[in-house]
């Protein structure tokens, strides 16, 4: 695709620059689409202002609706094009992800999905930029197009991946994100609780990505430290949800399930606490 095409007007085409990225900042993809395809006709890749505006193209064009075939191609040449030119190497792997992306994903009906394809994009970024906001986000989406397989090697090798990067790197960004996941996978796809448990200590130490469903996935962790006889986790567990998640549905389930490890563990000398009314202390 050649993105140099006429000449027009400068102050024109600065302006419809300006409309075009604020349109796109609303998510108003027509708009922006028409405006900046007018702000990058007669630029070359060479101006200061195109990889800017190139990209926020690429980006109008890919999320046009209805999405066709010749958008998508448009988004793909664009996103090919700024990563080539450009200098800047969070833009150039900005890019990547996002061809990732469009080979993962169906956009329009009969769209083919490449996972072999975006697994080299997420590859590529991973191995470009390790530890940072980009590399962490490529190795999450190159992991879940192996949970797409939808077997237990794809499910297998999924946790390998997240479980590497993250080892490697334990203060990588999203690593929190990283071993919920890994977590998920252990538990319900591969069926190893022990395994899962870790994973979810380890996000739980990093702060769990979702703060309003803390307490659903801490009494998961209450369940399994449960299930595995780690009984002095589980009484952890169940007392932070009772003592502070007050609006917790699991709340009285919790103390009902200290009350019984109490009455099973004696020698623990489990406390019990109160339930109090929200806002209470």
């Amino acid at each position: 695709m050649s993105l140099v095409s006429g000449c027009g007007n400068e102050s024109s085409s600065e302006s419809a620059a300006e409309q075009g990225l604020q349109a796109l900042s609303i998510f108003d993809f027509e708009e922006a689409y028409d405006d900046l395809t007018t702000a990058v006709e007669g630029m070359s890749p060479s101006d200061p202002e195109w990889v800017e505006l190139a990209y926020a193209l690429g980006i109008s064009a890919w999320h046009r609706s209805p999405s066709t075939p010749e958008f998508v191609q448009e988004a793909s040449d664009l996103f090919e094009e700024v990563a080539i030119t450009t200098e800047d190497e969070a833009v150039r792997n900005r890019c990547y992800l996002n061809l990732g992306r469009i080979a993962e994903v169906k956009d329009f009906a009969d769209d083919p999905k490449n996972a072999e394809v975006a697994r080299e994009y997420y590859l590529k970024v991973a191995e470009a930029v390790p530890g940072t906001d980009l590399g962490s986000r490529a190795i999450l989406r190159l992991a879940q197009t192996y949970i797409d397989d939808l077997n237990q090697e794809g499910y297998q090798e999924a946790v390998n991946i997240v479980r590497s990067y993250f080892e490697e790197d334990p203060d990588a960004p999203y690593a929190n994100v990283g071993w919920q996941f890994v977590g998920d996978i252990e538990r319900f796809y591969l069926g190893d609780e022990e395994a899962a448990l870790e994973a979810m200590q380890l996000a739980y130490a990093k702060g769990f990505a979702v703060e309003s469903k803390e307490d659903v996935y801490i009494w998961q962790m209450s369940q399994l430290a449960t299930h595995l006889g780690l009984t002095e986790d589980a009484v952890t567990y169940y007392t932070t949800i009772v003592t502070k998640y007050p609006r917790s549905r699991y709340r009285w389930i919790a103390r009902e399930e200290l009350i019984k490890l109490a009455e099973q563990n004696p020698e623990l000398e489990i406390e019990i606490p109160e339930l109090t009314a929200y806002g209470e202390v």
